[in-house]
């Protein structure tokens, strides 16, 4: 029986790759039977394994196709691209490629227009750690002597509750 997978597999096979590994990966957490576990992220590592194959071929023969496919939003799984399901199941291994790993040097040299899609992403994930530093020093200083945090006194600290 041809399902949905295996037309998403035939059309974008990285995609597809990294889905199922994505999928797998949520399920081996899951699964409360060590066995089975064990057996879904086998499986999610085989296909993690398979996108870095077919990621290999495609950037030996065509660097800039590898690049575009990194970055184009795949309609059949929301529109995200390879890049984010890789960050979103955490698939070191995909993107510590040679292929994910020349995009992110490009991206971060600016040799990628800046409103492409993969500058987008890249933006978001570099600015992560810059926006919250500043509220994490905040909570852990609060935590230590909220009364001088907010320049009031104890009693003062009572009223504003």
């Amino acid at each position: 029986m041809y399902n949905k997978f295996n037309l998403l597999f035939e059309k974008e096979p990285i995609g597809a790759a990294l889905f199922g590994n994505a999928v797998l990966k949520t399920i081996s957490k899951k699964e409360s039977d060590a066995t089975r576990s064990e057996e879904y992220k086998e499986s999610s590592e085989v296909l993690e394994t398979l996108a870095c194959d077919i990621l290999t071929q495609c950037y030996s023969s065509q660097p800039d196709y590898a690049h575009g496919v990194l970055t184009r939003s795949i309609g059949s799984l929301k529109d995200r691209t390879c890049l984010e399901m890789a960050r979103g199941a955490e698939s070191l291994k995909f993107i510590s490629h040679p292929a994910v790993q020349s995009l992110i040097n490009q991206i971060w040299f600016g040799h990628i227009v800046e409103s492409s899609k993969a500058m987008m992403i890249f933006t978001i994930v570099a600015s992560l750690p810059i926006i919250t530093m500043p509220f994490l020093f905040l909570l852990k200083y609060s935590k230590r002597n909220p009364a001088n945090f907010l320049g009031h006194s104890k009693v003062s600290l009572v009223y504003l509750c």
